[in-house]
């Protein structure tokens, strides 16, 4: 197998090496390393020095992401492992990776051995801009004829409030690069667009940088502040539904095996899914392949939708290319995308397993635990808990994701769930 890059990857009887990059202290890039682990791969990580990632079992070797050289963390992590893929985690992660592909020297043999090994990891570098551009990723959709709403890029609130008006009704506001609903406005008068603007279009604040360096350990705020970077807005057209996603398993732009499902519970009407139940959906695994075959997506990616309320449809509304929270889970009919994409590394036939979720019900952990630890989805579905990694279960179960929990535990002990089966329209 030839895989991007020119290099040969497969690994007949091998376990595959993946480089797992992470950018914050969450539990998920715990989760994934675990399942990364149980799939058969050697899973060496790079993460900030409060990451749960160190000292777990299913970690051979975890290295320490510097605040003040990032990029070197994670070039020497690469250098070491020698890794047949690199997965990021987090979008931070994902740019990290793009922003480090330009800057090795192709000339000398270090810069050769990681441009190559970015290049099969993350596809195509000539695609690495226009993937983290909200606009041309639903412009490619829209050329293939997919299903996904208009969206503009705007680079004045003139241009927005002209967007608005013209189209009507409510709209969505983003910045490229943002996730986990952060940086994401639902607007719906001249009012909204002009207060969303002037908070999406600013660069980080102050706060915001203190908090991600203190917090999360994070360089990437603080150094997009002194670089002078502004935040790229779109406004894209809203559509009422449920919020669902799909999470890909890929390789040279072929989907492996992709878990869709839709969102049953949410920690806010834009953010993270804490509980979902996995469904067959045809269009949005269709359009996931699509759109994975236009940009020769490879690793792990996701995939948002919005299932409109009146027919069903399934919107596409943006692209995270990198591995989603529910990478790990197994498809409908039984498919595992991280065994899967261990498979195709080794060439052998991927396994297919029984799906243990009643009615396709699935409790994330620990986010459903934190978000409430009395939920009566921890009992009524499938509690996500890995059953052989008692280290990360202990660690992640004990903490709601380390300084944060001290930051803001008493917004998340008073904020309700956000059921999407009884919301049709987002509240502005």
């Amino acid at each position: 197998m030839t895989h991007q890059g020119g290099a040969d990857v497969s690994l007949v009887g091998e376990r595959p090496k993946v480089l797992l990059v992470s950018t914050f202290s969450w539990t998920t890039a715990g989760r994934l390393a675990v399942a990364l682990d149980e799939a058969g791969f050697v899973v060496d990580a790079v993460g900030p020095s409060n990451s749960i990632i160190h000292g777990l079992d299913a970690v051979r070797r975890g290295h320490r992401l510097s605040l003040t050289r990032p990029l070197r963390s994670i070039a020497r992590a690469i250098e070491a492992g020698n890794p047949d893929l690199v997965i990021p985690s987090d979008d931070p992660s994902r740019q990290a990776l793009n922003r480090l592909y330009d800057l090795v020297d192709p000339s000398t043999r270090r810069g050769a051995v990681t441009r190559a090994c970015l290049a099969r990891s993350l596809g195509p570098p000539e695609t690495y801009d226009e993937i983290y551009s909200r606009t041309r990723v639903m412009e490619i959709a829209a050329g293939r004829g997919l299903c996904a709403p208009v969206t503009t890029e705007v680079a004045r609130l003139d241009d927005a409030v002209a967007w608005q008006d013209r189209v009507g009704g409510l709209a969505v506001m983003k910045t490229d690069g943002s996730w986990g609903g952060r940086d994401v406005e639902i607007v719906g008068c001249e009012d909204d667009v002009a207060a969303a603007w002037h908070r999406l279009s600013r660069p980080p604040s102050v706060v915001r940088i203190v908090k991600r360096l203190l917090v999360d350990r994070s360089p990437w705020p603080l150094r997009d502040r002194l670089t002078g970077g502004k935040p790229v807005v779109s406004i894209q057209a809203y559509v009422a539904g449920r919020p669902a996603n799909v999470a890909v398993a890929c390789l040279d732009g072929e989907v492996l095996a992709a878990v869709t499902a839709e969102v049953v519970v949410s920690t806010r009407p834009t953010g993270p899914a804490t509980v979902l139940r996995v469904i067959d959906n045809p269009e949005m695994t269709e359009t996931a392949a699509s759109l994975v075959k236009a940009l020769r997506l490879t690793g792990l990616c996701g995939f948002d939708f919005v299932l409109e309320a009146e027919t069903g449809r399934a919107h596409l509304v943006e692209l995270n290319p990198r591995a989603t929270p529910t990478a790990h889970l197994l498809t409908a009919d039984g498919a595992d995308p991280l065994r899967s994409l261990a498979a195709a590394l080794r060439r052998t036939a991927a396994p297919r397993r029984r799906t243990p979720y009643a009615d396709g019900l699935v409790a994330l952990f620990p986010q459903e635990l934190q978000r409430d630890p009395s939920s009566e989805y921890l009992a009524t579905a499938h509690h996500d808990v890995p059953a052989n990694a008692e280290d990360f279960v202990a660690r992640a179960g004990a903490r709601p994701d380390a300084l944060r929990a001290l930051v803001s535990s008493a917004v998340h002990r008073s904020r309700p769930a956000w059921h999407s089966a009884e919301v049709t329209v987002l509240p502005p």
